[in-house]
């Protein structure tokens, strides 16, 4: 039942996710102003990237009542096309923005990209991912960085346990990509 009920939160979260933003992108002069609300029940992590992107900011903040308003300045950066990044365990949020030289621009556009989520329990690995653009690749790599297993991912939510008991012990990479986006986890089967 529990796999059942968690298909139903993804596909919840991913409505969601169509339906606005999770976070609310503003400029006010000098300064980019996130307010957070929808995120403010988890640690944040946001980078500011440009259009080669180099991350030129990256800070962690620790959820507290603050992070419910994040004012950034951004009058340091050079004129230029740059893009937010919002992220936390379970999902990354992207947002771009123009810095002209006397205003900044934001983009209405928003996309939210939700992180694959992979657990262990002794050496049964869970790999649950909700693939929002339906292609993504899986490749499991051993403790040597040899490709054991690939698969191309093509459904919305992809589901599966993999049971490592034969593998051996040591340190397995679950590498997702998914386009620009690449998402890895390194599980120890002892």
């Amino acid at each position: 039942m529990k796999p059942f009920f968690s298909v139903l939160l993804m596909l919840a979260l991913s409505v969601s996710a169509f339906a606005k933003p999770e976070f609310d992108l503003t400029a006010t002069g000098k300064y980019i102003v996130i307010k957070a609300d929808d995120w403010s029940k988890s640690d944040l992590d946001i980078q500011i990237k440009d259009i080669q992107g180099q991350v030129v900011f990256n800070h962690s903040y620790v959820s507290t009542s603050e992070t419910a308003g994040i004012k950034l300045n951004v009058a340091q950066l050079p004129i230029g096309n740059y893009e937010v990044v919002l992220s936390n365990d379970l999902k990354s949020q992207k947002q771009s923005f123009t810095k002209t030289e006397y205003e900044i621009n934001l983009s209405n556009a928003s996309k939210t990209f939700f992180k694959p989520q992979i657990s262990a329990k002794g050496p049964t690995v869970k790999v649950n991912y909700l693939n929002l653009d339906k292609y993504a690749t899986l490749r499991i790599l051993d403790p040597a960085n040899q490709v054991i297993y690939t698969a191309d991912l093509d459904q919305m939510q992809y589901s599966k346990q993999f049971n490592l008991t034969q593998a051996g012990p040591g340190e397995y990479t679950f590498a997702i990509n998914q386009g620009e986006n690449q998402y890895w986890n390194t599980v120890t089967i002892k």
